[in-house]
């Protein structure tokens, strides 16, 4: 239920709701703080060229602020202990990719979520302003660098498991010292462990015994031998697509380096996601969308307030 203080339409109005008034405009100089003067002025701005009287524009004052708080929630979503002033932390691309312990996923960002709102936002043509185009954008295009560098180091781009990153749940020191662990594991298990206890059975006295594994290991040998060429080419193969990965991180980390900005060119930004497509690199449809409208507004310039 709204409460009576929004019931008196000012150019704030909407920020009387509780969530709003209580948790975010009293700690001083915020994400939200700043985000809630340039909607109002924006939302002035709109009713003023629409004529619109105190009831119409108290209604879309305060929708505007429920459809941002969705956003905020969305970008903040897997944050662990998010402060109430921030709704978004600025990742690092290497230190956070490497070893996201700040977030209870791959991501701060809830995807699904941040679609909804945003599909939202999108039809309200009187809270749309750059900053919050240059947040949701942010949100969506580090969501995928996270997720598609996760892909990388679990394996599932390459189609194969990695017990490492599920130990480990993907923070790569960890990952690294695992590999070396389940490595050393390996080689022992496959060139030591037969060889040992050949030397135990015959140290004993058990002939027969030291005979079939001395025989079992030299299959295995054989085996490996074999098989030497068919790895060869599989690792080769295995090698060109993780080159090819880690190109493509490297296209979606410097479309995300242009986003860390405060102005940028949007013509520029457009130019970059497509030349992810011709690498089968596709974004969620609201940045194509937010971007081609801001293009509209102003080609060269979209600007944080």
């Amino acid at each position: 239920m709204v409460s009576e203080k929004t019931k008196t339409i000012d150019r704030l109005s909407y920020l009387d709701h509780e969530d709003w008034h209580h948790d975010i405009v009293n700690e001083g100089e915020s994400q939200y703080k700043r985000i809630h003067e340039n909607l109002a002025k924006k939302i002035e701005e709109y009713g003023s060229e629409k004529k619109m009287d105190k009831s119409q524009l108290g209604k879309i004052q305060l929708e505007a602020g429920f459809i941002f708080l969705k956003i905020a929630d969305a970008l903040k979503h897997h944050w662990k202990n998010a402060p109430k002033d921030q709704f978004w932390d600025y990742p690092n691309i290497t230190s956070d990719l490497n070893s996201p312990e700040k977030w209870h996923e791959v991501s701060p960002v809830n995807a699904t979520l941040l679609d909804i709102a945003t599909a939202k936002y999108l039809k309200s043509p009187w809270m749309q302003i750059n900053t919050i185009d240059l947040f949701i954008l942010r949100g969506f295009i580090f969501n995928e660098l996270a997720h598609y560098s996760d892909g990388i180091k679990s394996g599932s781009l390459e189609g194969r498991f990695d017990l490492a990153h599920l130990i480990t749940g993907g923070k790569l020191e960890k990952m690294l010292l695992v590999k070396a662990l389940l490595g050393t594991i390996k080689i022992f298990l496959q060139w030591i462990l037969l060889p040992m206890v050949a030397a135990i059975s015959y140290y004993y006295g058990y002939e027969k015994t030291t005979l079939s594994v001395l025989l079992a290991y030299t299959v295995i040998v054989v085996i490996t031998i074999l098989l030497a060429p068919k790895r060869y080419f599989r690792n080769r193969e295995r090698r060109e697509t993780r080159n090819k990965l880690a190109k493509n991180v490297e296209k979606l980390m410097n479309v995300y380096r242009m986003l860390s900005y405060r102005t940028l060119n949007p013509s520029q930004l457009r130019s970059q996601l497509k030349d992810l497509e011709q690498y089968d690199l596709y974004l969620s449809p609201p940045v194509y969308s937010i971007l081609d409208r801001a293009i509209q507004r102003d080609p060269y310039v979209l600007l944080e307030e």
